[in-house]
């Protein structure tokens, strides 16, 4: 699967646009679209993906298919994931606790 700054990367070259140039259309700062070109940052929204659309003149579904995926992956990835490891780290946490405490009876 192309990541969407890959993507984005992709699509800026393809029609000769600078960063600053592309930043300028959407009217966002140069380190923005630089942080979505390298994943730094999560990929956009489905509004930020119209203007995208109309700045790199793709239909909006490209940009926004790729966004989508992108930032449900990262969610099943994501707070899912570090949720289950809260749960196991408490669980032997208390594990831990139940253990000294009947060792102290």
């Amino acid at each position: 699967m192309i990541g969407f700054g890959e993507y984005l990367k992709k699509q800026r070259k393809k029609r000769e646009l600078t960063q600053g140039r592309l930043a300028q259309a959407l009217e966002v700062s140069n380190t923005y679209i630089h942080q979505l070109e390298t994943g730094k940052i999560d990929a956009p929204n489905y509004e930020r993906c119209r203007h995208l659309r109309r700045a790199l003149k793709v239909e909006v579904e490209e940009p926004w298919s790729i966004a989508r995926k992108e930032r449900l992956e990262k969610t099943r990835n994501g707070p899912g994931s570090l949720w289950k490891g809260c749960l196991i780290s408490s669980a032997l946490g208390l594990t831990g606790w139940i253990w000294r405490t009947r060792r102290s009876l």
